[in-house]
């Protein structure tokens, strides 16, 4: 049946299909949510104490969500020989499946496996008893995965708040440690104001188009004139904004003053979760607008590009010299990479793109390994 032109048979038979691995994290992060809070009150009137109570439904919590994730990612793999090359836009063009939505996820899937399993060491030992932040873990995952096949920038912002409000409660986790209770404070603070600078680029944009999904835009630059209109300069902004609220969300220079105090408040598996995963997502989103939508607004964007990519690599590299923490370290290393991964962005070729990805997997197993000896 259709309606308002949409077919909605068409909708599920086809397009569901194309997030199955989305949906299948949904439904098992409801169903590990539901076995963790049953059998923590199940087992409240036997003889063991409250605290290895919770312990023990996080582990088993954490346990399913690496059968979840590990299953996830088998879905996501075996829909890759499915795609053939082809892009499938669903959902009236608010996501789009291609070759590229499907590696970031399956990379995505892999970092928040790992991350898990590092995470197990703590839950026995610095006392995160709480299954919840399993939970919270499996949904801010969820949230990346949305975001690297976002095609539209509503759909965009909602995948990055659905993100950002799981990590403010992952940074203070530890509600008795005054450190963490302090990076979860910054990182609420700094991440609404990046999430503002993101909405007002975006207000800019549809102020002055009319358009949110990406492809539109995308014919529209087509034509892109620099000795335009008001319009014109007032979308040109709207571009610049919100490349720089993703700058701020990777920690690239000069934005990065709130990562060296959020890696080292957070928990140290929390911290591993924070190096790598949401980089990898901001870069895929950051790759698909800069060489597809933005392209043709090379010019408004490129020279911020280059300036970022520069500072980062020097306040990252000089930056570690003077740390004696290992977490702050690692913080003004990630800086540091950031800004190695910019230049790919600013180069704006087929070979930068291939680069830039090979990059991202090279460092996630770095920090993985790093992350993991600690």
């Amino acid at each position: 049946r259709r309606v308002h032109g949409m077919n909605y048979i068409d909708i599920f038979q086809n397009h569901f299909k194309e997030v199955f691995p989305e949906t299948y994290l949904v439904i098992a992060t409801i169903i590990i949510l539901l076995y963790a809070v049953s059998t923590t009150y199940r087992d409240l009137n036997g003889q063991s104490s409250a605290y290895s109570l919770k312990t023990h439904a996080a582990t088993h919590a954490g346990r399913l969500a690496v059968l979840a994730l590990s299953l996830t990612a088998a879905l996501s793999v075996w829909q890759m020989p499915a795609a053939g090359g082809a892009a499938a836009t669903i959902f009236n063009n608010v996501l789009i499946i291609d070759d590229l939505t499907i590696m970031v996820r399956t990379l995505i899937l892999l970092c928040a496996l790992s991350s898990i399993l590092i995470s197990f060491s703590f839950i026995e030992g610095q006392r995160i008893n709480s299954f919840e932040y399993i939970l919270l873990i499996l949904f801010s995952t969820l949230s990346m995965l949305l975001m690297v096949s976002a095609y539209d920038i509503i759909s965009t912002y909602l995948a990055i708040e659905l993100q950002t409000l799981s990590f403010y409660v992952l940074a203070a986790f530890r509600r008795n440690n005054e450190f963490s209770t302090e990076a979860g404070l910054k990182y609420f603070v700094l991440g609404a104001l990046s999430s503002g600078i993101l909405l007002l680029g975006a207000a800019a944009i549809y102020g002055s188009t009319g358009i949110t999904s990406f492809e539109e835009l995308t014919k529209l630059l087509t034509f892109w004139s620099h000795e335009g209109s008001a319009d014109v300069q007032i979308m040109s902004l709207g571009v610049i904004l919100m490349l720089i609220a993703f700058l701020f969300k990777i920690s690239a220079a000069p934005f990065h003053a709130w990562s060296p105090d959020i890696y080292e408040g957070a928990p140290t598996c929390v911290t591993a979760f924070f190096a790598i995963t949401p980089k990898v997502a901001i870069l895929s989103l950051l790759l698909r607008l800069c060489f597809c939508t933005f392209w043709d607004a090379l010019a408004s964007w490129e020279q911020i590009i280059i300036v970022c990519s520069l500072l980062s690599m020097v306040i990252g590299t000089f930056g570690a010299i003077n740390q004696n923490r290992v977490k702050r370290l690692f913080a003004y290393s990630s800086i540091a990479h950031v800004g190695y991964l910019l230049i790919a962005l600013a180069t704006g070729t087929i070979e930068a793109a291939e680069s830039l990805l090979l990059y991202v997997i090279i460092y996630m197993l770095m920090v993985i390994g790093a992350f993991g000896a600690l």
